[in-house]
């Protein structure tokens, strides 16, 4: 995906600054859509405490069969400001490759916008097992 890392960086700086309190932005949530065979768009939305505070929609070249993805906002926002204009990655868990014009390059993890499955205790692992192997059977 493709976009001006420029007005992304400057709308999500205004929405954290409209909306940080005490507090910063924790997260951002970056959906794509594909409208063509190339062109789209990018919808961004600034989240605090899990909600969203504020978004917006650039356009975008697109490529691929896009998925949404989230980072903490500080660091998407770093990778934007430093020239990165191109996100490259393969799903929503993934890592993602920001380039840019400048040549810099960023790896950013995405962070989790569900709740994981809850993983059993320790001490009751062997029980755990035992039910999965009867459930699986």
């Amino acid at each position: 995906v493709r976009f001006d890392n420029e007005r992304a960086a400057e709308s999500l700086r205004k929405i954290n600054k409209i909306s940080s309190g005490k507090k910063n932005l924790d997260s951002t949530l970056i959906e794509v859509a594909k409208r063509s065979d190339q062109y789209g768009t990018i919808t961004y939305t600034a989240r605090k405490d899990g909600k969203p505070c504020g978004s917006f929609v650039l356009p975008a070249i697109v490529e691929g069969s896009p998925t949404s993805i989230a980072f903490t906002t500080q660091f998407l926002i770093d990778a934007l400001e430093n020239g990165g204009d191109t996100l490259d990655y393969a799903d929503g868990t993934s890592p993602c490759l920001i380039t840019g014009a400048k040549g810099n390059t960023h790896i950013l993890m995405p962070v989790r916008t569900s709740t994981p499955e809850p993983q059993p205790e320790p001490e009751h692992q062997e029980e755990y097992e035992e039910e999965m192997e009867e459930v699986e059977a």
